[in-house]
């Protein structure tokens, strides 16, 4: 699939318009997701974490389905954690999917480990 950066950053333009049906976002998130796991070049990572955590809000607004917002939090926080470095962003989103999952030991556990870091 051709780059649409000069640099090769993002697969999607990054002026894309949002999915208007959750299906067409997930489609999107999971192209994103194999340009990482192909491990883009590193500085495209923050790029392509950007364009996810867009479609992940607009996959998480338009679902009614509190596990599959849980879940987009979740990935919105791992997403700042890991290719973003924005610990408390990453802790917000965690929590945030907490209140609609209690008791999710994965969560809880990475709301502790990063409270731990600052």
């Amino acid at each position: 699939m051709p780059s649409d950066a000069k640099d090769g950053a993002a697969r999607i333009p990054a002026d894309a318009p949002v999915p208007a049906h959750p299906e067409d976002a997930a489609d999107r998130l999971a192209r994103l997701a194999k340009c990482f796991a192909e491990k883009e070049p590193p500085d495209s990572n923050a790029a392509n974490a950007m364009i996810a955590l867009r479609y992940l809000e607009q996959a998480a607004n338009s679902s009614g389905d509190i596990r599959m917002q849980a879940n987009t939090k979740a990935v919105a926080g791992y997403l700042y954690e890991r290719y973003l470095g924005d610990s408390a962003a990453a802790v917000a989103c965690y929590r945030e999917a907490l209140k609609m999952v209690p008791g999710d030991t994965t969560l809880i556990e990475a709301v502790e480990r990063l409270e731990k870091k600052t």
